[in-house]
């Protein structure tokens, strides 16, 4: 059954969500707060079990571009400047696991992750969208705006960052203090629970068999 999906936040996390949903055949809207997509941060690794996933979406062209694959990867001493260890990545990664090993900057791979949503028709791409709160029924969600908009839906997925506010309605455990907390948080009304709830498990399984 085809699920009519919404998702609050669209970082990295969002929108590889609607990227996998949309690639499904589902309905999705990403409902971004803030007035364009866009991404902060620094650079981040990517390990190989990373590009099997990548290589599943279909992106593995549009991250070679952007990329770097360093040949090795070093530790050295601080005060002597003396090689402490030297990891070999490169061709040897890739024979070791089938996959390379990457660095990235964290803007570009959220690029690339749009620039694929973006093509999708079924996945609209909103902002200036905060979503404050969410209510349900027996099939449905509805999800509240700023600007009191009500947005509706089968499915309701919250990548809505540390201060999320669809984690805060399910868990409500206040704002993250000290140690930070991670949560996947899905809120859904289908009458099919299990149904719902397969989605996410078919495509960690698509990858998975990839």
């Amino acid at each position: 059954m085809k699920q009519n999906v919404l998702i609050a936040g669209g970082g990295i996390g969002g929108l590889a969500a609607a990227l996998v949903l949309g690639r499904q055949g589902h309905t999705v809207k990403v409902l971004e707060q803030a007035s364009e997509f866009g991404e902060i941060g620094a650079g981040i690794q990517l390990g190989p079990n990373i590009f099997k996933m990548l290589e599943f979406l279909g992106l593995t062209d549009a991250i070679d571009a952007v990329a770097y694959y360093p040949p090795a990867l070093g530790m050295r001493d601080i005060i002597t400047d003396e090689a402490v260890i030297q990891v070999p990545l490169g061709n040897a990664a890739r024979a070791a696991y089938g996959y390379p090993y990457g660095v990235i900057y964290r803007a570009n791979l959220h690029d690339v992750l749009l620039h694929a949503c973006g093509a999708l028709p079924n996945v609209e791409l909103r902002t200036s969208t905060k979503v404050e709160f969410y209510t349900q029924t027996e099939n449905r969600v509805s999800v509240t705006l700023h600007n009191d908009e009500i947005v509706e839906g089968t499915l309701l997925i919250g990548a809505d960052g540390m201060w999320s506010k669809i984690r805060e309605s399910i868990v409500a455990d206040g704002l993250l203090k000290g140690d930070a907390k991670f949560y996947v948080s899905t809120a859904h009304t289908s009458d099919d629970v299990d149904e719902a709830l397969d989605i996410c498990d078919q495509a960690l399984a698509a990858v998975a068999a990839a």
